[in-house]
């Protein structure tokens, strides 16, 4: 793997986002609601037990103590999903339009913060019993009394009858199980976004990430690169340099925006 992608410049993105979610994260707690933090699961009380239970907190004093890496479900991990938050973030500022489609991202704080300012968005997540995420994020979108619609379904069958002006999954295509279902993952993404509208991808990177995962740089053109005939690669592949369990295991991002 060659070096990873490491700058002031995105830690610094990574510290304003984060000021920026906070007021909607303190709404969702101080209501006594859950959101999403990472991988999928609802946290009423965080399980970094020595910080708050507030993402955004959890991420600042990390970076302020410096622990860049870290292991799986520990509190460096999320220091990469604020990462991939910010890129997603950076990108849908300079978007026209406010229609934006999340792909596998039920309850996560980055919906609730979009919806906050004046998006609409569309956030569709396929969960099983146990993680009821879409049925969450209805009543805290309900409480909150912002635009988000909630759907529980596997993307890959899914039609919105729509194109959106983004359309974003964060962490989600390397555990899709085999590469058929990953292509299929990624033309209806495509096919769903609008023309001159941008589609943002952030994922496990390295042999040994998680699922089935992107291996290498010629998977990226082989894999993903190849289902995106139409679009322009406005923030080429590269991965993350201030998280990763190995240098194997890593995430990485691509921006993409329609003709």
């Amino acid at each position: 793997m060659s070096t990873p992608a490491f700058d002031n410049d995105e830690l610094n993105m990574i510290l304003v986002t984060m000021e920026k979610m906070k007021s909607v994260e303190h709404r969702i707690i101080e209501g006594g609601m859950e959101f999403s933090h990472i991988s999928g699961i609802l946290y009423g009380v965080d399980e970094y037990a020595d910080l708050s239970m507030s993402f955004t907190e959890i991420v600042e004093r990390l970076i302020k103590k410096n622990e860049f890496t870290g292991r799986e479900n520990t509190g460096g991990h999320y220091l990469t999903k604020a990462w991939e938050i910010s890129k997603v973030l950076y990108w849908i500022d300079r978007t026209t339009g406010n229609k934006l489609l999340n792909i596998g991202g039920g309850s996560t704080i980055i919906n609730f913060y979009l919806a906050s300012i004046g998006y609409d968005i569309t956030s569709i997540d396929c969960c099983w019993a146990e993680s009821d995420l879409v049925e969450n994020e209805k009543m805290v979108a309900d409480k909150l009394e912002l635009p988000i619609e909630s759907v529980n379904a596997d993307f890959i069958e899914y039609d919105a009858n729509a194109v959106f002006n983004a359309v974003f999954s964060i962490c989600v295509i390397e555990h899709i199980e085999t590469r058929e279902r990953q292509r299929l993952f990624i033309e209806n993404m495509a096919r769903h976004t609008a023309p001159g509208g941008l589609m943002l991808l952030t994922f496990g990177y390295g042999n040994k990430a998680t699922c089935n995962p992107f291996r290498n740089e010629k998977e990226i053109d082989s894999l993903l690169y190849a289902y995106l005939d139409g679009f322009d690669i406005v923030e080429p592949f590269y991965f993350n340099g201030f998280w990763s369990i190995s240098n194997e295991h890593t995430w990485g991002f691509v921006a993409a925006k329609k003709r």
